[in-house]
């Protein structure tokens, strides 16, 4: 086994700036709606903002004092669900970001009856260069809509390049 540096192990996923974005999830009815939401966790009076620049959407918030402690909080902030990327092999302005005044965690979530989908933000200062994305291929032959594995990327610095590769 290879030695890392001592700093690679001293990353966290609490920081005070992200870039997520939310691929696709099932699609909707007027019976079952998607909803789209990040959950902002940490020190209860954080403010924050959370921003979707290509869509025009701002908005500011506060986590409440509501976690096992008076000094610990989350807040669920929902979003358009025009956020959701649905184009296939596009390029869309639809990077969520997520700027706070402590350091906070971020989950992301998008819901659909039957498909609720939930990861964990990784901050500005943890991205590297270099990602795996695992997949795998559609089980159903006679249902497209579900065709298989899908990656969304969000970029959090202009002119960056992206180059996707398959084994």
């Amino acid at each position: 086994l290879e030695e890392q540096a001592p700093e690679d192990c001293e990353k966290t996923t609490n920081d005070r700036e992200f870039w997520l974005t939310f691929p696709g999830n099932a699609p909707e009815d007027t019976e079952n709606p998607l909803e789209i939401s990040v959950c902002v966790a940490g020190a209860a009076g954080t403010t924050g903002s959370v921003d979707i620049p290509g869509l025009g959407f701002s908005k500011t918030f506060t986590i409440p004092a509501n976690g096992p402690t008076p000094a610990v909080g989350t807040l669920l902030l929902p979003l358009p669900k025009e956020a959701s990327l649905e184009l296939s092999g596009s390029v869309e302005s639809k990077g969520v970001r997520i700027r706070t005044s402590a350091d906070v965690s971020v989950y992301g979530t998008t819901r659909i009856d039957y498909s609720t989908d939930s990861f964990l933000g990784l901050p500005v200062s943890c991205l590297g260069r270099d990602y795996v994305a695992l997949g795998y291929k559609n089980a159903w032959k006679d249902v497209p809509l579900l065709n298989g594995s899908q990656i969304g990327l969000v970029a959090p610095y202009d002119l960056s390049l992206i180059h996707i590769s398959e084994p």
